[in-house]
C-alpha cells in the first residue's frame, strides 16, 4: 500500500516544480539624477515534467547565466577609468575585504575566529559581538583589529528562507528617521534588527579605541542591509567621517530611491561598491 501512494504523489510533486530565469532589463530615466531604471519583465518557466529530456532544462539555466541588462548603453561614458594591477594596494584592499567577506559563509558560528582561512586573513581579530536574530535570522559579527587599528562589522548574506523572504520585499517604504528617503522594505527591516546591538556595542568600543577605524562589509543580501548599516552608524556617531569610517559592498542590490543616494552623497560616507560581470542575473527554481 505504501508504494502504491509513492506512484500517486510523485507525479504530483514534480509538476509543482518549474525552473525559471528572470532577466533584469534597463531603460533610461527622463530624471538624469537617476539615470537607469531596471525592469524584472522578461520572465519565463518551464514545469518540470521528467519525461522530457533534462536539457531543455539545463539550457534555460545556461542561457540565465549569459543575460545581462542593456545597462552599459544606458550610463554616461566615465571621462576617466582607472586601472588596476593585482600588485597595487587598491587591489589588495578589495582582495582583502572580498576574503574577509567570505569568513562570514565558512562556518556555522562566529562566536570564535575559527574557521579554515581566518587566521590567514586577519591574524590578530578578536570576535568583539555576534549576533544572530530570531525570525529574521540577520547574522554577523563586530572584529577588532589591533594590528589595522579597525573593527570590521561583517553582515553574512543570504542564508537562510527568512533572509529570502526580507530579500523579497522590495517595495519602498519611508525610512523612520531620515526624512524624505525611501528604501526597501526588507533590507530596512534586516538594519533596523540589528541596530540596537551594532549601535550598542560600538559606542562602548570607540569608547575605549576613539582612534580606531570603522569598516562596514557585507555581500549581495548582506551588502543591501549594509548600506543602511553604514548609513545609520553615521547617524548614531557623527564622528564617522571618511577619515575613519568605510564600507564594502559587495554585489550589492539596489536599496533605496534618488534621496536616499543623495543623503548618503551629502553625510560624505564613503561607500566602495563591487561589481562583477554577472551581478543581476537570476536564476530562478519555484517549488
Amino acid at each position: 500500500m505504501l508504494v502504491k501512494k509513492l506512484f500517486i504523489y510523485v507525479p504530483f510533486i514534480t509538476s509543482l516544480i518549474q525552473v525559471g530565469q528572470c532577466h533584469r532589463t534597463a531603460q533610461r530615466n527622463r530624471d538624469n539624477r537617476w539615470p537607469v531604471v531596471y525592469t524584472n519583465d522578461q520572465a519565463k518557466t518551464i514545469t518540470y515534467d521528467p519525461t522530457q529530456p533534462v536539457d531543455i532544462y539545463i539550457d534555460l539555466i545556461k542561457d540565465g547565466i549569459f543575460m545581462a541588462p542593456n545597462e552599459t548603453s544606458l550610463l554616461p561614458s566615465s571621462d576617466v577609468v582607472y586601472t588596476y594591477d593585482e600588485t597595487s594596494p587598491i587591489a589588495k584592499e578589495l582582495m582583502f575585504v572580498s576574503a574577509l567577506c567570505k569568513t562570514t559563509n565558512c562556518r556555522e558560528s562566529l562566536d570564535v575566529w575559527d574557521c579554515p582561512t581566518c587566521s590567514e586573513v586577519l591574524p590578530d581579530a578578536v570576535v568583539v559581538r555576534t549576533f544572530k536574530t530570531f525570525p529574521n535570522d540577520i547574522t554577523g559579527q563586530i572584529l577588532r583589529s589591533d594590528n589595522m587599528t579597525t573593527f570590521f562589522i561583517q553582515v553574512r548574506g543570504a542564508n537562510s528562507n527568512s533572509n529570502r523572504i526580507l530579500w523579497s520585499k522590495q517595495n519602498l517604504v519611508d525610512h523612520p528617521f531620515i526624512p524624505d528617503v525611501r528604501v526597501q522594505e526588507g533590507y530596512l527591516e534586516s538594519a533596523l534588527d540589528i541596530r540596537e546591538i551594532i549601535r550598542n556595542t560600538m559606542k562602548d568600543q570607540l569608547t575605549i579605541y576613539p582612534n580606531y577605524k570603522v569598516a562596514v562589509v557585507g555581500h549581495s543580501f548582506g551588502a543591501g542591509v549594509c548600506s543602511l548599516v553604514a548609513t545609520h552608524l553615521q547617524y548614531d556617531f557623527p564622528q564617522l567621517n571618511r577619515n575613519n569610517f568605510k564600507t564594502y559592498l559587495l554585489a550589492k542590490p539596489r536599496v533605496g530611491d534618488y534621496n536616499y543616494a543623495k543623503y548618503i552623497a551629502d553625510k560624505d560616507i564613503e561607500i566602495v561598491r563591487l561589481v562583477n560581470a554577472l551581478d543581476g542575473k537570476y536564476i530562478y527554481i519555484y517549488i
